[in-house]
């Protein structure tokens, strides 16, 4: 029996995020990628996804931002979701500390540019066993 999980990326990343995750889950388990709509407001958003996600109960997945949609979504219209996987996120808001590390970034962002995820920053965020895979690097670069 086939099992589809829907999977809502996290910012400045696509369907390439989940390539890797689809091949070690082997044919049983599918994950389809919803991108996540253009709109103003994470409610704006969430009404966008109900309207492009399934109406029956499904399993939905969340990456980081995606993770923050996936919640609001199983909030406004539980009876739409079978179960709920959050990764690298939380249900609930930033830590001050976070809040702070985010804005020093966008501060040095905005005066700088953004060049995209250096790689040692892309190395640091995997597995010990994956820190030597250069596609999984280039994969973290290119999507953020």
């Amino acid at each position: 029996m086939l099992t589809n999980v829907y999977c809502l990326p996290g910012t400045m990343c696509d369907e390439r995020l989940w390539h890797y995750t689809q091949k070690a889950l082997g044919e049983s388990i599918i994950l389809k990628h919803v991108s996540i709509p253009m709109e103003e407001t994470i409610e704006t958003i969430v009404d966008a996804l109900a309207v492009i996600l399934p109406e029956h109960p499904i399993n939905l997945l969340g990456f980081s931002m995606g993770g923050y949609l996936a919640c609001a979504f199983a909030v406004k219209y539980p009876e739409r979701v079978n179960g709920l996987i959050v990764v690298s996120n939380t249900a609930t808001s930033l830590l001050d500390s976070e809040r702070q590390q985010r804005e020093i970034a966008l501060n040095w962002v905005t005066k700088q540019g953004y060049g995209g995820i250096p790689k040692k920053k892309a190395i640091i965020m995997l597995s010990q066993a994956n820190k030597v895979r250069e596609e999984l690097v280039e994969c973290i670069q290119s999507v953020g």
